[in-house]
């Protein structure tokens, strides 16, 4: 009885920590609670959409941006880093430009148990700006 309530107790735990794991995009395997070593596809923000018309004067589509960023945390109580997005819109504007478009975002996240996690954000989109 004593090893049923030990494998019970065990199981409680592995779901409620298995619940403080971070979730992040779309598809593929979520992360483990031991260990982790995948990549998803993001969307920068799920439910916005964009129609840019490309027969208008007033824009001139710039060169490809990329950017990269990184974030950690520590046994769940400490955070570090950003998520990139203004990091890429620093390349835009040392390109002159206004803004970005047809943005990409492939984030790969690697955790070590409960120690240690980490977040690579990588970013890509075309840089644009108005003719003024």
């Amino acid at each position: 009885m004593r090893h049923v309530v030990s494998a019970l107790a065990l199981l409680l735990m592995a779901l409620t920590l298995s619940g403080c794991v971070s979730r992040l995009g779309p598809g593929g395997a979520q992360p483990g609670l031991f260990y982790s070593d995948v990549t998803y596809p993001n969307e920068l923000q799920p439910r916005m959409s964009h129609q840019i018309r490309f027969d208008r004067s007033d824009i001139e589509l710039l060169e490809s941006v990329h950017a990269e960023a990184r974030s950690r945390w520590y046994f769940f109580v400490v955070s570090t880093g950003d998520s990139g997005y203004g990091r890429l819109m620093d390349q835009v504007r040392a390109q002159g430009g206004d803004g970005v478009m047809n943005v990409t975002i492939d984030t790969e996240y690697r955790n070590y148990f409960l120690f240690y996690a980490t977040v690579r954000t990588k970013l890509s989109g075309v840089a644009y700006r108005y003719r003024r």
